[in-house]
């Protein structure tokens, strides 16, 4: 009867709303945190990527060897 007692304790505990809710929420803030540095990652990748060109200063090889 004591370890019936104890064990259905133990399984409210793990069970408790109040803590599944908490550890939902650290979760989500994990999960959001990761995909928002993904995304950002992503942004500056492409914005590296599809950048106009600077023009070039001086003169080129081609032009020096004419």
């Amino acid at each position: 009867m004591f370890h019936l007692q104890i064990f259905t304790w133990n399984i409210s505990i793990l069970f408790n709303t109040q803590y599944t809710a908490m550890r939902y929420s650290i979760m989500l803030q994990l999960v959001t945190g990761i995909t928002l540095v993904l995304v950002g990652g992503a942004a500056i990748f492409a914005w590296i990527q599809n950048r106009p060109n600077p023009p070039q200063q001086g003169a080129s090889l081609t032009e020096q060897t004419k």
